[in-house]
């Protein structure tokens, strides 16, 4: 018994060409590809880059050590959709390894988060010959164009991951609707995107 501190270090990590990014002890840029640890709390926040306004989800991971890490990334991104299709075929509270994954297909980007449990890699619990309880994708006009918006689909994982990590806390009604952009129309496993993460 008796007065105890924490003073754990948190570092930051975004994810850009499908590698970890990171600050080293030196205040340089490193790269990583992958993070091992226990996911404990995921918070989301409005942040706006290059005067676009964007959802970010910030997971915060423990690997038992010194440091905890704050990994970041967009919630229309295929990083975040992939690890939540693939942390909920899964044990969520458990340990995972995260990897980020960059493919270029036929001159596109395919982005996407594998996880591995126990040694084995998880697969995506929604796949298109089984969306159970996933929002479809609403199709919309913008700018004279029709796009699929998965405002919806965004918002459920945003929930699904408060309902694990966050003591039930409901974040669909604070999450305005999104237009996706042409190139992030489909919900798929290894979707296309246009663009990567932010840069770091």
């Amino acid at each position: 018994m008796g007065l105890e501190t924490t003073n754990k270090k948190m570092i930051y990590l975004n994810i850009s060409n499908g590698k970890l990014v990171y600050k080293d002890s030196k205040g340089e840029k490193a790269t990583a590809d992958s993070i091992v640890g226990v996911i404990k709390k995921v918070d989301f926040a409005d942040e706006e880059y290059q005067g676009q306004t964007f959802n970010k989800a910030k997971i915060t991971i423990s690997d038992g050590g010194d440091s905890d890490y704050s990994l970041q990334m967009r919630t229309d991104s295929g990083y975040f959709r992939g690890l939540c299709n693939s942390l909920k075929s899964g044990k969520p509270l458990d340990t995972v390894k995260i990897v980020p994954s960059l493919k270029e297909v036929s001159g596109k980007k395919q982005i996407t988060c594998f996880v591995q449990q126990d040694g084995k890699w998880l697969k995506h619990f929604f796949n298109k010959d089984n969306v159970g309880d996933l929002p479809p994708l609403e199709k919309v006009s913008f700018k004279g164009k029709d796009l699929l918006d998965g405002s919806a689909q965004i918002n459920y994982w945003k929930n699904w991951l408060s309902t694990i990590y966050n003591n039930n806390v409901s974040v669909s009604a604070s999450m305005p609707t999104q237009i996706a952009t042409p190139e992030v129309e489909l919900y798929e496993p290894n979707f296309t995107e246009g663009d990567d993460e932010i840069p770091f």
